[in-house]
């Protein structure tokens, strides 16, 4: 697969593509604004590219081609680097609780614009859970992403079973869930209130 990395080098911002045959070709943009129409130049085939951009960049690159705007197909592509990005933290434990709480959300409020099903976002969600050495069970866009070992056991394990559940209640309970869970995903909240109760 073609990829396009996004750095900066020598303060300058770069652009890399690596065709298919591995060949690279850099573009240099001394500011941001150069970055971003560089960028605008491969919304369309977004989706054809591995997406990797630099921590430093990260915040402020990856809004810029999620924003509501930008066309679907290229958000689709944000939509599994982020899930990349939660794969790698997950099982290398990379930047801590915070940044994954961050990132899961983003990835959420992405698949709920552009209308992802229900099922597709679970099944995202349980892969999440799939160890880096039952490659077997990963999609191919995770595998060139998992950098943990191939042992049992190694990095996070599993939640347990996932059922999907659907509940009806008032809205003013929404809302006072919703106040309380503030930037917890709804599965996390529910997670810590319901564990505590069958916990010995």
């Amino acid at each position: 697969m073609k990829k396009l990395h996004v750095y900066k080098e020598n303060e300058e911002f770069v652009m890399e593509r690596i065709n298919q045959f591995d060949h690279a070709t850099k573009r240099y943009f001394s500011s941001e604004e150069g970055l971003f129409e560089g960028l605008h130049d491969y919304l369309d085939v977004l989706h054809d590219y591995q997406l990797d951009v630099s921590e430093e960049l990260w915040t402020r690159v990856i809004p810029f081609l999620s924003s509501p705007e930008k066309r679907s197909r290229g958000q689709i592509s944000v939509l599994f680097t982020l899930h990349k990005k939660l794969y790698d933290i997950r099982w290398n434990g990379a930047s801590g609780k915070a940044r994954e709480k961050r990132i899961e959300k983003e990835f959420l409020q992405l698949a709920d614009q552009n209308g992802l099903h229900p099922d597709i976002i679970n099944t995202m969600m349980e892969q999440l859970n799939i160890p880096p050495y039952k490659e077997e069970d990963l999609p191919d866009y995770l595998k060139a992403h998992s950098h943990g070992g191939r042992r049992e056991g190694a990095g996070r394990p599993s939640l347990g079973t996932t059922r999907k559940v659907s509940i009806t209640l008032p809205d003013e309970v929404w809302e006072e869930i919703e106040k309380e869970k503030g930037d917890e995903t709804m599965s996390a909240y529910l997670r810590s209130v319901i564990l505590p109760k069958f916990s010995h």
